[in-house]
């Protein structure tokens, strides 16, 4: 149609029928000169077995064609079969919800925007075979919206761009598949403006630029795959940014090795994809080559291999230009087991040909750690080679350690003649400092788990008198009995009565046993220093708490003639050993939690002038996590075994008063295997501990009323202990896989320290008793200190 107005409602427009062979050239649905108007609702334009270099609808010289609904179909033997073209300036052509479907032998496309021509979609889809989804030249215009696009078989280009000119392509919400490049700028300038869509099925190839091209590339909220090649004489300047609503930012995926003129990174993501063939050759890695960067808070996620210095890894390489702005390099370790970094490092940051970087252009975005080490971003080698490069380094220079002071100098004497003056010979330059490993936090987080097991273990076997409060208030009273025997004097025999007090275990009464049981609750907050040097010394430094509940049961007592008597019986505990560690540099490591599960067995033997004797044997389970809060939570479980034996003596000293000297050894043995955290193979070697302490108790006891002839007073009773402890053994050692094998690092618990306690017990009825402590410890070498408490009940029946 040439001028005028014509509106088609549900039409079909067929040609060739099967069977049917027509020429080439021909047009289903054409509009040309300005004022012609063509509006078709749900029409279907279908031409088969056509020749070649056909058009489904047509818009030139300032026509304009409106199609909603319906499709477009062409498929013929021969090539350049065009779905919908729009030439000239002014010319038009919309399409909402239409479907466009082109095949022919080659060359075809599904749209064609030329000469200044405009096309726009709606929903709808556009399928090409062997052809370009659209193909923008000589200054066309593309916009599409919710439109899929997919283009295979030979020349399956998402879109295309040639014929010089300023080609414009707007394209959104819309997926892209596409056999070669989803875009291909040829010898033209092509302006591609994406929003929310997806191109990520491609060749590997997102986009190029050949033939003198000149290319702007603009992504909004998009999700992208595939190379980015720009050969010399071509030019691409790409800009990564998030979408406004909703805030989604463009995550670029690039497949290979790619060049841009430059590259703007604006709130966006960089991915190389992930590394193939020999992970340990520089080879199987990728570069992104730019002659400028510009990072806006963008993200370049690179893969490297975490060992030594020159490791290789996926690079940024500036070229000639400059880097700026600020971006974040998120590393992925491959299968470097972490080595220590002597020289400048790894390189993955590459200024070449008089390229520069400002100093804040790059930081790390997230931990890069691999064995015991933690790796840090520096710009800059540490010789002369690369002053503007980034290098990923795993260690520090130590700053110059100030001298002891010298002695006093003596008060000078008489001055002395002249010396006839010596040529001094040259002062020595004094070695470079070893550079100082950069151990990660987590180093210090899983040495302490082992020393918080043994501290845990050690607080719930503790000692007798806290375990289970004085042990004679409950007793059975005296058994007496009226019986008449045979009285003697030194002049007559004779019968008499009198009342025997007889010992508790005649079994032939049935009084030799009384049942007894107790209950506590325990809580501990204390804090171990390693020192200045933390794992480079005696350990890490970290604070912890314990909360626990125990209870036992005596299932054996027994009162012998002498005056003796024994007690036995069983327990069970749980409880809680929580604590923040702190790492060598003073930042917190993370928290180490451990859950303990206990049963245990004691027999304690009293002598009839109230010695005694305690053995106590207890096994835990430790159900542990470590926990740095950057990395995946470590998760341990344990066993550990523990054995105790303590002796008291007391002495009387008149109105209740008591010194009791004491004595105890504990020893302790940890089995806890190894795990993985991603980064390392972390072995935890099995610990030993052997505690002793000496002390004494001062107690007092009185009652708080008159007895009878068949029950004892209700008695309570004050105690102070102090003792002095030594741990003998209890250095853990923690170990880190690395290249060059484990790398061990101890927490050293031994050493001395005081402890004073104060405790009361006081029977609140006939059977029932309850008793409770407090006590502060401190290690004679200032480097640990712990508050504690305990609270229980006894009862017998």
């Amino acid at each position: 149609m040439n001028a005028g107005v014509v509106t088609l409602d549900t039409t079909k427009i067929t040609y060739a029928l099967p069977g049917q062979n027509l020429g080439g050239s021909n047009i289903g649905l054409s509009a040309t000169g300005l004022g012609s108007l063509i509006s078709a609702n749900g029409t279907a334009v279908t031409m088969v077995n056509v020749g070649g270099s056909d058009t489904g609808v047509s818009a030139a010289s300032g026509a304009q064609v409106t199609l909603t609904g319906g499709s477009i179909t062409i498929g013929g033997g021969g090539g350049g079969e065009r779905g919908l073209r729009s030439t000239d300036s002014g010319s038009l052509v919309s399409a909402t919800n239409t479907a466009v479907n082109v095949s022919g032998a080659g060359g075809n496309a599904g749209v064609n925007a030329a000469n200044g021509g405009i096309i726009e979609t709606s929903g709808g889809s556009v399928s090409v075979v062997n052809g370009t989804g659209g193909l923008v030249e000589s200054g066309g215009i593309v916009n599409m919206n919710g439109t899929n696009v997919t283009a295979s078989g030979s020349g399956g280009f998402g879109f295309q761009f040639s014929n010089g000119a300023v080609n414009l392509l707007r394209y959104g919400s819309g997926v892209i598949e596409a056999s070669q490049a989803s875009f291909s700028v040829q010898g033209a300038t092509g302006d591609i403006i994406l929003d929310g869509t997806t191109a990520v099925a491609n060749n590997n190839t997102l986009l190029e630029t050949n033939g003198g091209g000149n290319t702007l590339f603009i992504a909004r909220g998009s999700k992208l795959r595939g190379v980015i090649t720009t050969p010399a004489g071509n030019t691409s300047n790409v800009t990564l940014t998030q979408a406004t609503v909703p805030a989604v930012a463009t995550v670029w995926t690039m497949t290979g090795n790619s060049t841009a003129t430059s590259v703007t990174n604006d709130n966006s993501q960089i991915i190389y994809s992930p590394p193939t063939g020999d992970l340990s050759q520089l080879a199987s890695y990728k570069t992104l080559t730019v002659r400028d960067y510009v990072g806006r808070a963008g993200s370049i996620a690179l893969n490297t291999f975490l060992g030594t210095d020159g490791s290789p890894s996926d690079r940024l390489v500036i070229l000639g230009g400059q880097a700026s702005g600020t971006s974040a390099l998120l590393v992925s370790n491959t299968i470097g087991a972490g080595d220590l970094t002597l020289g400048n490092g790894i390189l993955v940051v590459d200024a070449q040909n008089g390229g520069t970087t400002s100093s804040g252009a790059f930081s790390l975005g997230r931990p890069v750690v691999a064995g015991p080490y933690e790796y840090t971003l520096y710009r800059g080698s540490t010789d002369t080679s690369g002053p503007q490069n980034w290098y990923l380094r795993n260690t520090s220079t130590p700053g110059p350690i100030p001298p002891e002071p010298g002695p006093i100098p003596p008060e000078p004497g008489p001055i002395p003649p002249e010396p006839t003056p010596i040529p001094p010979n040259p002062t020595p330059i004094p070695p470079a400092p070893a550079p100082i490993p950069n151990y990660r936090r987590e180093v210090s987080l899983y040495s302490a788990l082992p020393s918080m097991g043994l501290i845990y273990g050690r607080t719930m076997i503790d000692s007798l008198h806290e375990r289970v409060g004085e042990q004679g208030m409950l007793e059975a009273p005296p058994v007496t009995e009226e019986r008449t025997i045979w009285c003697k004097n030194p002049e007559t025999n004779f019968r008499c009565t009198t009342t025997l007090r007889l010992p508790v275990s005649s079994a032939a009464a049935g009084r030799s046993y009384t049942a007894a049981g107790w209950a506590r609750i325990i809580g501990t907050h204390g804090n171990q220093n390693g020192g200045r040097g933390g794992i480079f010394g005696s350990g890490p430094n970290f604070d912890y708490d314990i909360y626990g509940l125990q209870a036992g049961l005596d299932l054996y007592r027994n009162y012998n003639a002498d005056g003796s008597r024994d007690h036995a019986g069983i327990y069970g505990a749980i409880g809680r050993i929580q604590g923040d560690v702190r790492h060598f540099n003073g930042i917190n490591a993370g928290t180490n939690t451990i859950d303990g599960y206990s049963i245990g067995a004691y027999w304690t033997h009293f002598g009839a002038s109230g010695w005694y004797l305690d053995g106590v044997l207890q096994g835990t389970w430790f159900d542990a996590q470590a926990d740095s809060r950057r990395l995946i939570k470590l998760n341990r479980e344990g066993f550990g075994f523990a054995a105790s034996l303590e002796g008291g003596y007391p002495i009387a000293l008149g109105n209740g008063w008591i010194i009791e000297p004491q004595a105890q050894v504990i020893y302790q043995t940890l089995v806890n295997g190894s795990g993985n955290d991603g980064a390392a193979l972390v072995r935890f070697s099995e610990v030993e501990s052997l505690a002793g302490r000496i002390g004494a108790r001062l107690a007092r006891s009185w009652a708080l009323e008159e007895g009878t002839t068949t029950s004892k007073p209700r008695m309570m009773t004050a105690w102070l202990k102090a003792s002095l402890w030594n741990e003998f053994l209890g250095s853990p050692m923690t170990s880190f896989s690395s290249a060059t094998g484990f790398i061990p690092f101890r927490s050293d618990l031994g050493g001395a320290w005081g402890e004073i306690k104060a405790g009361i017990d006081a029977q609140i009825t006939r059977n029932t008793a309850i008793y409770a402590s407090a006590g502060y410890s401190i290690g004679l070498d200032g480097r640990s200190h712990a508050y504690d408490g305990r609270v229980g009940i006894k009862f017998s029946w």
